[in-house]
């Protein structure tokens, strides 16, 4: 099996955007026919996109990402006000964990 898209709905859609561009995700609106406006990025590998919703929001997922340097991201994240868990070493990998600002898990893999 293989993941083929990534779409994440919230009410605070440029927060969101700019949490996830903080990590290095580069988006892009764009619009099908009469849809909402929405955030597209294929940087994961994948189509990733952020849509805009009125709905409450309580799917709370977890993402898992790869960065270059996790040290590097986890302190761009903190010096934009983000809290972050310290870096630990696992037989997975290095990583850290954060909240987005929907309150989604983020697990920043080096």
């Amino acid at each position: 099996m293989i993941l083929r898209l990534l779409t994440i709905k919230t009410n605070n859609i440029e927060p969101l955007r700019a949490f996830y561009e903080l990590l290095g995700i580069h988006f892009t609106k764009e619009q099908h026919q009469d849809g909402p406006e929405h955030y597209y990025s294929l940087d994961m590998g994948l189509p990733v996109e952020i849509y805009p919703t009125n709905e409450l929001i309580q799917n709370h997922i977890a993402i898992s990402m790869s960065v270059v340097n996790a040290e590097e991201a986890k302190q761009v994240l903190i010096s934009n006000g983000f809290t972050c868990s310290e870096i630990k070493q696992t037989k997975h990998g290095t990583y850290f964990v954060t909240r987005d600002p929907d309150d989604n898990r983020v697990e920043v893999y080096e």
